[in-house]
């Protein structure tokens, strides 16, 4: 796209209708820029977003762009939607989810071996909650599912890079 304000308009008009991260290898593909120049369009947007002072500003989420609201108007967007929006798990739910996180893939039997208890119902939560996804079969007989995180986890936490979390050990 040789028009550089147009392109941040478009770029712009994706994002916003996409609902979801865009990759920037389908933006450089759509607006038919090479990575130098989408950064530049990229770049340009944010200023023009920070100069309207409005509630959204541009942020990379697992492997993509996509708007996020500034913190300070969290409350008007819980207020909208009349619920809070965070996802409610239990503390063994979120157990199972760093399990899958740092062992994945992982089958049930592994993820019950590491806790000691049963792990069935929390497997079906965070399937449900599109947190994980089944992610193959081991190759040991009965060949059970294996589960890993999904890129809707690392986009409802907010983590744009895998290496930023702390080390298994850490934990």
């Amino acid at each position: 796209m040789k028009d550089r304000n147009e392109a941040v308009k478009v770029l712009e008009l994706l994002i916003y209708i996409s609902g979801r991260p865009l990759a920037e290898s389908k933006l450089e593909e759509l607006l038919e820029l090479d990575n130098a120049a989408l950064h530049e369009i990229i770049s340009e947007l944010n200023k023009r977003l920070e100069e309207r002072a409005g509630p959204l500003f541009l942020e990379k989420i697992s492997g993509g762009w996509q708007f996020s609201t500034k913190p300070e108007y969290g409350e008007w967007v819980k207020k909208f939607l009349k619920k809070e929006l965070v996802l409610h798990l239990s503390p063994q739910s979120l157990e199972v989810l760093s399990i899958v996180l740092y062992r994945g893939p992982i089958t049930r039997i592994e993820v019950e071996s590491v806790r000691n208890c049963d792990s069935a119902q929390s497997l079906k939560t965070l399937l449900e909650k599109k947190l994980i996804k089944p992610a193959g079969r081991k190759m040991v007989p009965g060949r059970p599912l294996l589960y890993r995180v999904t890129e809707n986890f690392y986009q409802y936490f907010g983590i744009q890079d895998p290496d930023d979390l702390p080390a298994w050990e850490e934990l």
